[in-house]
């Protein structure tokens, strides 16, 4: 037999004649090679871990990887996933195959010729790739880059009014180092961009000098949050990665690893939306950095107060709009003096009337304005928070909506409804309120004039504006959906047949003019004003709500109802219907399910009231004429959840000796929302021992109540919700005593209890549940006439405004000097015609709140209680009296 070895031989020498001897070694060299490439392949790897430890060395120190060493890296990484591949399949090869004559032949040639030549060839691959490596060892495999800490961004040519907040905003960054983040919001377009960009560019300037930060960066944000793109921004102009190439994108690590290193950063992001999370992009936070680094800064922009929340701001600024005589200053330049000079009075009248009637046809409103103002509205939560807010388009320009009423005018038109309870509504509506004024879309109302502010919001022109194009399919409705209109202009035909409107908030007729012939003239367009008849007015038809703001003089044409059957929003509070005692067109309005008729001068609440069975609301508040009204009409209305008779002249509540006023409960299973006046004993005593009506009652007035003491005891205040609490004309009442038996007191958000006291001329005593007045913020008292202290008042710790007047007997407010100081909330004291008073309090206040304080006929008053540390909040505006006063 033959040597199996001299065969192979020879069946190799023949292979080698035929291909070559190259081919021929790929087998006979097969596990040769394989150890050979598996030495050279753990030498690269060591290669490469040496390469990249003095790689991530040198970008610690802020340097860049050069070309070279990262090209060398991604081919290491290339062949070592090769190479690897071929020496596990070399194994198997080497392990399983089955082999012919003895262990000298494998049985697959083929195979191992294509795995032989695969190593074969990779061999010198990863030889070269080792001497290129070794090369590192002496060369640089990183460099520093000349960057800029910052790059200037470019400004609008004109820029007014940002002075102030320019400087606020800088002394915060300078002096607050506690503020590390600072939130900068305010409606869209009003300039916060701009203000970053001042910010950007002043800051940039003094790094040159090294003077503020070491690096000043900028990134846009946007509304779609992209924390890849963040960091490609940030990545460029830290150095990290280069701008023209648009797929590099910097990893957190890189760019924490940097800033945490500088010494001061300013990062600047603009138009943020929602949380942007600074560790996903790596941003040290300010307020975790090294000691040597606590002076960095982020400073971001957003339209929401939200998002300055979410982002932990510690300060916080909000950009206003420019004030009227900085925005005419910036249409003058932006127009141009010879366009203003052209006509005398182009500047009175032509701009204002264009922006006034038809702001959206005004040349770029749609495209420049509205549409960017619109991403806000666009960002609400949801379909009841944007209707809301369109709402609120309703009203006129400038005009300061109440808080609480406009709420229920939410309710009223079905947007918000409460689960059981008219309070639950009420406290959704108070959130809404919340999140469009921390959008921006609202803003507070009132003046200096209000010391409560925080009962209004108003909005401003351009947001109503945007709301208004909203309304009228942006802009593409011709008609008006809300249309503000006087009442002289009301049965103007052309308006309900032009306009379309389907809600109408009419104002009082124009005020007289100092010409007495002008004067006739506008009495007697009031005089004209006549309803006629229904055909001629088929466009009133579709009107679903109607508000009146009216004076007490004008008298409202009722008439006009019996062309509005499907009104369910009707406002009539504060009109005058002459001599009629209760306006029956009302009654036919079988759609209503709002009816406001507090202040006004009906006489009488019909029978006929009942037909209105959706009527959910009924205010009835201050009807001072009001003294009759069909309890059986209210026991109808089945679905009513609010009636408020509160200070109203009815409060004959007894039948037969007996109150009705379980009877209403009784049959009115939604009422959740009470206000009532009473004045006999048996009513007082059916409401406190009833815990139905105590729980729902927000509103209790007693007047001309005859007893000598008003004194009940209750034992359910922890589910008492009441608002307000008015004692009027009781002029036998000598002591108010109102004891409670648990500790527990809830109230409606706002936690605000106002206390009326008027016209108790024989009252000395005044003794309140501790936790009631603990809730207690408005306090007026007036006609007290042998009333000689309130040292009560020391437990009044929400107390923002005390209302004092005619208390000839009052001598000491507050007569004893309490542990705990009072009036730590207190806004407005108002002291009038006391003349016996000689002291508010034993010794100084520090009254942190305090905005005004006003005295009138006060002659033994000599000192108020202040000192040094008194309103050292720079709150207090005002001190009034007279002049002998401060003489």
């Amino acid at each position: 037999m033959n040597d199996p070895c001299s065969l192979c031989n020879l069946v190799f020498q023949c292979w080698a004649c035929i291909g070559g001897p190259d081919r021929s070694t790929y087998v006979c060299n097969l596990e040769q090679n394989r150890t050979s490439l598996s030495d050279r392949l753990e030498k690269l790897k060591a290669l490469r871990n040496d390469v990249e430890r003095k790689v991530d060395k040198a970008e610690r120190s802020g340097m860049t990887r050069t070309d070279q060493v990262d090209h060398w890296l991604q081919r290491v990484q290339e062949k070592e996933g090769e190479a690897q591949k071929i020496l596990d399949q070399c194994s198997q090869r080497i392990a399983k195959d089955c082999h012919c004559l003895g262990d000298y032949c494998p049985k697959n040639c083929c195979t191992s010729y294509k795995l032989g030549k695969q190593v074969a060839l990779l061999l010198p691959n990863v030889g070269e790739l080792i001497n290129e490596g070794n090369d590192f060892k002496s060369s640089e495999v990183a460099y520093r880059r000349m960057t800029q800490p910052g790059e200037e961004v470019p400004l609008p040519a004109t820029i007014k009014g940002m002075d102030l907040m320019l400087e606020k905003v800088r002394s915060c960054i300078r002096e607050n180092q506690a503020a590390g983040t600072i939130g900068l919001y305010g409606t869209g377009g009003v300039g916060k961009t701009t203000l970053l960009k001042k910010i950007n560019n002043e800051f940039l300037v003094k790094t040159a000098d090294n003077s503020d930060f070491d690096a000043v960066i900028w990134a846009v944000v946007s509304k779609e949050l992209n924390t890849a793109q963040i960091r490609k921004q940030i990545g460029d102009q830290l150095g990290i990665t280069r701008k023209e190439d648009a797929n590099q994108v910097a990893e957190a690590t890189d760019i924490f690893r940097l800033l945490n290193r500088q010494k001061k950063f300013l990062l600047l992001l603009d138009d943020v939306w929602e949380r942007v999370d600074l560790e996903e992009i790596g941003i040290p936070h300010p307020s975790t950095v090294t000691e040597s680094n606590n002076k960095s800064k982020v400073i971001f922009t957003t339209r929401s107060e939200k998002v300055c929340g979410e982002m932990e701001a510690k300060k916080i600024f909000k950009v206003e709009c420019l004030r009227d005589d900085e925005a005419w200053n910036l249409f003058e330049e932006k127009v141009g003096e010879d366009t203003l000079n052209c006509d005398p009075d182009i500047r009175q009248l032509h701009a204002i009337t264009v922006l006034q009637k038809s702001p959206a046809k005004f040349s770029g409103m749609e495209e420049k304005v509205f549409s960017r103002l619109k991403y806000s509205y666009d960002a609400l939560a949801d379909d009841k928070v944007k209707s809301c807010f369109l709402y609120c388009s309703l009203f006129p320009e400038d005009y300061d909506i109440e808080i609480e009423g406009l709420i229920k005018y939410w309710i009223g038109e079905g947007f918000i409804k409460g689960n059981e309870e008219m309070r639950e509504a009420m406290n959704e509506g108070y959130d809404i309120i919340e999140t469009l004024k921390r959008a921006c879309l609202l803003e507070p109302g009132g003046n200096d004039n209000y010391i409560d502010i925080r009962k209004y919001v108003k909005m401003h022109d351009v947001i109503r504006d945007m709301a208004l194009w909203i309304v009228n399919d942006y802009g593409r409705n011709d008609k008006k959906q809300h249309l503000v209109v006087r009442y002289e202009e009301l049965m103007d035909k052309l308006i309900f047949k032009r306009q379309g409107a389907n809600r109408i908030f009419m104002l009082p007729p124009r005020p007289p003019y100092n010409n007495s012939e002008r004067d006739a003239e506008q009495q007697q367009i009031q005089d004209e004003v006549v309803v006629p008849p229904d055909e001629d007015y088929p466009n009133l038809i579709p009107i679903a709500t109607f508000l009146v703001a009216f004076g007490p003089r004008e008298e409202f044409p009722t008439s006009l109802f019996r062309s509005t059957k499907s009104l369910r929003v009707l406002d009539l509070s504060g009109v005058s219907f002459g001599k009629v005692e209760f306006p029956t067109e009302i009654v036919e309005l079988a759609e209503l399910e709002y009816l406001n008729l507090s202040f006004t001068n009906i006489k009488e609440l019909p029978y006929e009231l009942g037909n209105l069975r959706k009527l959910r609301y009924l205010n009835l508040y201050r009807t001072r004429d009001l003294h009759v009204v069909s309890v059986e009409g209210i026991l109808k209305l089945l679905d009513l959840q609010y009636l408020n008779l509160f200070h109203s002249k009815f409060r004959d509540w007894e039948m037969e000796g007996r109150s009705r006023l379980m009877e209403v409960f009784e049959a009115l299973k939604h009422l959740t929302d009470f206000g009532v006046t009473i004045s006999s004993d048996t009513c007082l005593q059916s409401w406190s021992n009833s815990y139905k009506l105590q729980k729902y009652t927000t509103g209790l007035c007693l007047e001309n109540y005859k007893a000598n003491s008003f004194r009940i005891t209750t034992t359910t205040l922890e589910d008492m919700f009441l608002e307000k609490l008015e004692f009027y004309k009781c002029e036998k009442l000598r002591d108010i005593s109102w004891r409670m038996e648990t500790k527990k007191w809830s109230a409606l958000r706002p936690e605000r209890l106002l206390l009326h006291i008027v016209h108790l001329p024989k009252l000395e005593i005044i003794e309140l549940p501790h936790m009631c007045l603990q809730n207690i913020q408005y306090i007026y008292i007036n006609n007290c006439m042998v009333l000689e202290e309130l040292t009560w008042l020391r437990h009044t710790h929400k107390l923002e405004e005390l209302r004092l007047l005619n208390l000839p007997r009052l001598k000491r407010i507050i007569n004893v000097e309490e542990m705990l100081i009072p009036f730590s909330n207190l806004k407005s004291i108002w002291l009038y015609h006391l003349p016996a008073l000689e002291d508010i309090y034993p010794g100084a206040l520090p009254l942190p709140c305090l905005k005004e304080i006003r005295l009138k006929e006060c002659p033994k008053l000599k000192k108020l209680p202040f000192d040094s540390n008194t309103a050292k909040n720079d709150t207090l505006m005002r001190i009034e009296g007279s002049k002998e006063w401060w003489e």
